[in-house]
């Protein structure tokens, strides 16, 4: 598995693996395993039939995420909501109360906060897979990458069910950048189409 920062504080992973669906294109070959790990925890690993189970998908859906939303997402310090909070569980946990008790403008606050959601959680990227609920946001001059895990799929239980961790800005960005540019690179390799070799390429500039 190719590893990016370090597996004790911050790191991406990821392997490819042949595609057990016979999918075909970017979708298909981009099947791989994918590790998230924050302090030594890959927060994205699962128990399913009693068995531990690293995430595995098609990665690509993962990527285009990052690439698409996660600028905005780690450069956006403010909250929809107009309440405070030391970590996105505070701020979560507050903005439900005032929701509660502004039943006028309920609708409106609720369209906000789930607006944020879509562009701070990866979630919307799991395509039908068993992908862990982590959000991104900035925390001044820090990222705040939190994990919550509990009651997610009826179907499996995750080893690391919440939590919340806090990187300088420029490695996080750092690190994610080289992971997305490698696994493209890598992907471009695997795809002998090149209209998909060229959208690889377009990605991999942005």
């Amino acid at each position: 598995m190719k590893v990016f920062g370090g597996s004790d504080r911050f790191s991406y992973g990821y392997k490819f693996l042949d595609n057990p669906f016979n999918e075909q294109g970017i979708l298909g070959e981009s099947w791989g395993l994918f590790e998230l790990r924050i302090n030594g925890k890959d927060v994205c690993k699962y128990i399913q039939n009693h068995r531990q189970q690293t995430y595995t998908w098609n990665l690509i859906y993962l990527v285009e995420w990052l690439i698409e939303n996660l600028d905005g997402a780690i450069n956006d310090s403010s909250y929809p909501i107009p309440v405070s909070g030391n970590d996105i569980f505070e701020l979560k946990r507050h903005s439900e109360i005032y929701l509660d008790e502004d039943e006028e403008d309920w609708e409106k606050w609720f369209e906000l906060k789930q607006d944020w959601e879509f562009r701070h959680s990866w979630i919307s990227a799991r395509a039908g897979s068993f992908l862990a609920d982590v959000t991104f946001r900035r925390n001044n001059s820090d990222v705040e990458i939190s994990w919550d895990n509990e009651d997610l799929y009826e179907e499996v239980a995750y080893v690391h069910l919440k939590g919340a961790y806090e990187l300088p800005l420029q490695e996080f960005i750092d690190i994610t950048n080289r992971f997305v540019k490698e696994f493209l690179s890598d992907l471009e390799t695997k795809c002998r189409n090149e209209k998909e070799r060229e959208y690889l390429q377009n990605l991999r500039a942005r």
